[in-house]
């Protein structure tokens, strides 16, 4: 699971835009670790060739790490503009773990089997709630960066299913976009608090690319 964030590029000095010498928050994801699912399959037929499917399971997303730099604008008079540099080492990490229930209701569109083999097309949507605590606070409740528990997923992807002798082996990759903003914009801080992670990053949506087999 991957995230694409989009920035406010608020200066941290509180003025409407960056001048030279200010410096402004950049969130970058640095490191990506693989997790893995585990699930229910439930199928009904609704016609030869189409399938509604409900994959009621859990994932556990592996972990991902999120580092905040405090970039420096500065002019660049050959250019005639005004610059970013980006600072070298960051100034905040935030190493997130999450263990997703997933609920997702698909459509399977199927081809003609050949022999043994029938590739088929899937898509709907997934619902993904978070039982993790993935609030992350330092000591003074000062470093806080939050994120909400559950959003919307699109799904699209190929499979293959492969006939054998005892069962039917369906191996399946899968992109899954999400819709929401997974920063909580709202949460409540502390009377006092300056939340500075939050305010640098206005919008963080997750993508995943899953490979899946499937044992029916």
């Amino acid at each position: 699971m991957d995230w694409k964030a989009t920035h406010t590029n608020s200066p941290l000095d509180g003025s409407a835009t960056l001048v030279a010498g200010g410096k402004v928050l950049r969130a970058d994801i640095t490191k990506l670790e693989p997790g893995f699912s585990v699930g229910i399959v439930t199928n009904y037929r609704l016609t030869k060739d189409l399938d509604l499917r409900f994959l009621p399971g859990m994932s556990l997303s592996g972990n991902r790490t999120l580092d905040f730099y405090e970039n420096t604008g500065i002019w660049d008079d050959e250019m005639q503009m005004l610059r970013v540099i980006a600072s070298d080492e960051p100034i905040k990490t935030f190493n997130v773990k999450t263990t997703y229930i997933d609920l997702p209701l698909l459509i399977k569109y199927k081809s003609m089997r050949v022999n043994n083999q029938r590739p088929y097309l899937i898509t709907g949507v997934n619902y993904r709630f978070d039982v993790s605590d993935i609030v992350e606070a330092s000591a003074d409740d000062q470093d806080i960066f939050p994120f909400k528990r559950a959003g919307f997923f699109v799904e699209v992807g190929v499979g293959l299913d492969s006939y054998l002798q005892y069962f039917r082996l369906s191996t399946e990759l899968k992109v899954s976009l999400g819709l929401s903003n997974v920063v909580d914009k709202e949460y409540k801080f502390e009377e006092g608090l300056n939340p500075l992670y939050l305010n640098a990053v206005d919008k963080l949506t997750s993508n995943l690319f899953q490979l899946t087999f499937f044992f029916e």
